[in-house]
């Protein structure tokens, strides 16, 4: 048996800093046929002999926990379970922390298959999780074997090979930096606190190719990213939704978004079983229309990148231990993270299993009201929101309200 201990960022990402929760990330795969169990069971053992923690189970609590791994022929597995439960049952379904950290579920429909990719988020998260979907696809479909002088890829789990590429004087100016930007969105996330719910459930929306057509315009018009729009949308949602409850709107709106640190790594530097993406605070003005709105997204865009976006907001996670404050820094905060473009024909498990849909999810237990999912696949834009039973009604409003205001973008 061999320990890996988990970094700071994996023990956060265990709760997404709310103790109460339990976090999973899920991506959800349909494919135009039946595929073949026991060959995806082949192709995932093969792919966990490269990355050996897929198969680990997580120990101990949130201050020590530590990765355990069995290795040689008689290793763990990574489970490969073959259900008629529908793929949102699944999906909604969370595991035991010391459960498996990675599982696979084939539901079976009339005439096709979902898979359902459903892991830990301690372990990965969304950028990981197709790249290891990416491998299994490759191993299903090419059957490859690896050599006799094979050995598993090592593993670093610390972010250290981010904060190497800037010197200790450079890193204290950002780490400054930040905190200053974020001390007073502190201040209002009492407004979007809710009561764990028993229950899941997922509520979804479709923008589709004219809306992302026009959002580019529009958002060429204001040196915008997609990014931007979406966090301006959402902020103006929210606010709504404190009007409509008879909420005293504060200056901000406090949202949290994530950033990729891969952006200061090499290819060869990354593991796809790690964490490397950062929550960060956006404080948004929300301006008498859209367009002001957009802007204020666009200065602090503009400030997160002078200022090496993620980095700051990295700091909690330079240490062995992360505590108690910075843990629960982010607990119920409205949410927005979006993986961005996910490329049509990066997983391919062959011809006879086209993939003809995909869709990711966040689930924690009883579900997040406040906290979206955003990709584009395909041309559109999906979204995906998770909530529990007594918050669907608040969910759904502020979801379609959200998507409502990216469809009225005008561009002429």
């Amino acid at each position: 048996m061999t320990k890996v201990f988990a970094s700071s960022l994996d023990l956060f990402q265990l709760y997404l800093g709310d103790p109460k929760q339990a976090f999973q990330i899920c991506f959800a795969v349909a494919l135009a046929g039946r595929i073949d169990a026991e060959r995806l069971r082949d192709a995932v053992t093969r792919t966990a002999a490269e990355f050996p923690i897929l198969s680990g189970r997580f120990v101990g609590g949130r201050e020590s926990g530590y990765f355990l791994l069995s290795l040689g022929p008689n290793r763990a597995q990574v489970p490969v379970i073959v259900t008629d439960q529908t793929p949102d049952s699944v999906m909604t379904t969370l595991h035991p922390e010391n459960d498996a950290l990675l599982r696979i579920t084939i539901c079976r429909g009339k005439d096709s298959d979902t898979l359902i990719f459903s892991v830990a988020h301690l372990l990965t998260d969304f950028r990981g999780l197709m790249k290891i979907a990416e491998q299994i696809g490759d191993q299903y479909r090419m059957q490859k074997f690896f050599g006799e002088n094979f050995s598993p890829k090592k593993i670093d789990r610390t972010l250290a090979m981010v904060f190497e590429k800037f010197s200790e004087s450079k890193l204290a100016k950002i780490f400054a930096t930040e905190e200053k930007r974020t001390q007073d969105t502190f201040l209002y996330k009492k407004y979007f606190a809710v009561t764990p719910d028993a229950n899941a459930i997922l509520l979804r929306a479709d923008a589709g190719p004219e809306t992302l057509a026009r959002m580019k315009i529009f958002a060429k018009k204001f040196g915008a990213t997609i990014h931007d729009l979406l966090v301006a949308a959402y902020a103006e949602a929210l606010r709504d939704h404190l009007c409509r409850s008879g909420t005293k709107i504060p200056k901000k709106i406090p949202l949290c978004s994530t950033v990729d640190l891969r952006r200061y790594i090499s290819e060869e530097e990354e593991t796809p079983a790690a964490n490397y993406t950062v929550p960060y605070w956006s404080g948004i003005v929300c301006g008498e229309n859209f367009s002001a709105t957009v802007l204020s997204a666009v200065q602090l865009s503009k400030h997160l990148k002078e200022n090496f976006i993620g980095v700051g907001a990295a700091k909690p996670f330079t240490t062995a231990e992360i505590s108690p404050e910075d843990a629960e820094m982010f607990a119920g905060i409205p949410f927005l993270t979006n993986p961005g473009v996910v490329p049509e024909n990066f997983l391919n498990f062959g011809e006879s299993v086209a993939v003809t849909d995909m869709e990711f999810c966040s689930v924690a237990e009883g579900g997040m009201p406040f906290s979206i999912t955003v990709l584009t696949y395909r041309n559109v834009l999906h979204f995906c929101i998770t909530a529990g039973d007594a918050t669907a009604e608040v969910a759904e409003r502020i979801l379609l309200r959200t998507v409502e205001i990216l469809e009225s973008i005008e561009t002429e």
